[in-house]
């Protein structure tokens, strides 16, 4: 046995440096950029595919540890496998150098560069689940990994036709899923969700797009978001952006002409004056004015305001304005608006379309609350002639004090006449 020893401990050290001159041509082999050791383990595949397809001679597979540190790299020599590769642990007595991976590390692969998931076949031949961690663990065994890598999206992004939007106005939303520079167009569908629930089917990929549109969304702040569900080069991603909805129409940049606003009933506005109007804004409220009379109690109302290029109140404008009905309105029915006094409404119409169910009043000088009166109230006034400006009080005295000096100056007059009359009777 003694005589054995030497013979044994000469094998050993053949052995390491066997071990450390394989290493030291696999790190020429594989340009140094891992560092062997004195511990790995072994992985292999007979079937792994790179953008769809088997992986091709000549792709590079690599293999880290949790911290980023490479610990195995395979040339593919024969298509749509690798191996063997060794993954090789971090040498304890070196200190302060971090090698490769250490007892219980989850592996992560790459082919190519790009990201791949795998699926375990085997170790040392004993199949294993398919869904199986592969880990680190320095026994040197053999783990049979096949690798299915596709490349993440270089870019995704989801765009709004109108945002902020007027409420019902129709809103195109907009998906680009773009590779990086000389990959392939990505293919497939997309899904569109509004508010965390799916919004329509699946969408196909065209050039890269893919589009959806919507009047539906109610005011308010909306999440809409666009999920892609990756092909066989790419992996799935998603993107999303803040929708508002306004909780009323606008139109702005207007001119002396017609206007529809479809959100709110719908109503249509003729601009006849433009005076200063540069914006109108239309909010169509269900339920009745808080200022409501009897007449006006319809269930439904507008608050229409109209605004300069400055955003301040605009004026000298005369429009023509058209509402429409939840009933079937006849010659006694009128467009009122809130005066702000009381409950007081100013109720006028021009003409009236039973097979439209609309009312129309023409020479609207001013906005505020609208709603059509079904035969109006007892509190509503009727506005037959709308004049700029308001009768002073003492235009008023003055008209009245000139009415007066005329009816005196005529009684003088019929005096005088009277007593020349009787002068000449004598």
């Amino acid at each position: 046995m003694k005589g054995r020893k030497p013979v044994m401990i000469r094998a050993v050290g053949a052995l390491a440096l066997a071990v450390a001159l394989c290493a030291i041509l696999l790190s020429t082999v594989w340009g140094g950029s891992v560092a062997p050791t004195n511990t790995w383990i072994d992985l292999y595949s007979l079937d792994s595919t790179y953008l769809g397809q088997p992986v091709p001679v000549g792709a590079n597979i690599a293999v880290y540890d949790p911290q980023g540190v490479q610990c195995g790299e395979f040339v593919v020599t024969r298509t749509g496998w690798y191996g063997v590769m060794p993954c090789y642990g971090d040498d304890p007595d070196t200190a302060g150098v971090d090698e490769g991976a250490v007892l219980g590390d989850a592996l992560h692969f790459t082919i190519n560069g790009a990201t791949a998931r795998t699926e375990a076949v085997s170790i040392d031949g004993a199949p294993i689940p398919s869904t199986t961690v592969v880990t680190w663990n320095g026994a040197r065994n053999l783990w049979q990994v096949n690798l299915y890598a596709r490349l993440d999206v270089s870019g995704h992004e989801l765009a709004s036709s109108d945002n902020p939007a007027n409420l019902a106005q129709s809103i195109t939303f907009t998906t680009t899923v773009s590779g990086g520079a000389g990959d392939p167009i990505p293919t497939g569908n997309v899904q569109f969700w509004a508010d965390g629930a799916a919004w329509g089917g699946p969408v196909s990929l065209v050039g890269g797009q893919a589009t959806t549109s919507t009047a539906n969304l109610i005011a308010g702040s909306h999440t809409i978001s666009v999920a892609y569900g990756g092909d066989e080069a790419f992996y799935p991603s998603t993107a999303s952006l803040t929708q508002e909805v306004r909780p009323y129409e606008e139109q702005c940049g207007l001119a002396a002409t017609g206007y529809d606003f479809n959100a709110s009933g719908p109503i249509h506005v003729d601009i006849s004056v433009l005076g200063t109007l540069d914006c109108l804004r239309v909010q169509h409220v269900i339920g009745d004015p808080p200022q409501a009379t009897a007449g006006i109690e319809t269930g439904q109302y507008w608050i229409i305001t109209g605004l300069d290029g400055l955003g301040n109140p605009a004026g000298e404008f005369s429009v023509t304005l058209t509402l429409p009905t939840n009933f079937t309105p006849d010659g006694n029915d009128k467009l009122c608006r809130y005066t702000g006094i009381g409950q007081i409404w100013d109720c006028a119409a021009s003409s009236f379309d039973a097979v439209n169910n609309t009312v129309t009043r023409i020479g609207v000088p001013g906005f505020s609350t609208w709603a059509v009166g079904n035969d109006v109230g007892p509190n509503a006034v009727t506005v037959r002639d709308l004049r700029a400006g308001a009768w002073r009080p003492e235009v008023i005295w003055m008209v009245l004090l000139s009415s007066l000096m005329g009816l005196l100056a005529a009684g003088v007059f019929l005096v005088k006449r009277r007593s020349e009359g009787r002068r000449h009777d004598l």
